[in-house]
């Protein structure tokens, strides 16, 4: 019993240490009622979300999670950064696909901490929708190399 309620205190000190994400007037419910932006209503919500990006920045992906929802795309990319993907416009899997539809980026640093927000169109090619990072091509080192080195070479 008495192990139980340490474990009870240590989860709410836990919960307690990490801050909320303020987000005023942002309307989440609207927000998550669209997934990937099909219904049109995230176009909408432009003004909201330039309002929106100073208070997700330096928040943890956690917190944007509880604010945005579970990514619809999520990108590795070097020094253990990711990138959470977010439709505004009717995404390609939509009936009203848009041709290029913008997104919304959230870039996390290696210990899951949003550094950077954008919205970016998409680069549309013939064969699918890609982003305009360009990913570490693996053949970029010779092989046999150990990853651990390939790594360090960037």
């Amino acid at each position: 019993m008495k192990k139980i309620i340490q474990l009870t205190i240590g989860i709410c000190l836990l919960n307690a240490c990490t801050k909320k994400a303020d987000i005023g007037d942002f309307d989440v419910k609207a927000w998550l009622n669209d997934p990937k932006g099909c219904q049109g209503v995230r176009a909408t919500m432009g003004k909201d979300l330039a309002e929106l990006r100073p208070k997700l920045l330096g928040c943890y992906q956690k917190q944007i999670i509880k604010v945005l929802g579970a990514p619809e795309e999520q990108e590795l990319y070097r020094r253990s950064q990711s990138y959470y993907i977010y439709y505004i416009d009717p995404a390609g899997d939509c009936l009203n696909a848009a041709q290029k539809p913008r997104k919304l980026e959230v870039r996390f640093t290696a210990l899951g901490i949003a550094n950077e927000l954008n919205i970016r169109e998409s680069v549309v090619s013939s064969q699918s929708q890609r982003s305009e990072r360009t990913p570490l091509k693996e053949d970029a080192f010779p092989k046999g190399m150990p990853l651990a080195w390939q790594k360090r070479a960037k």
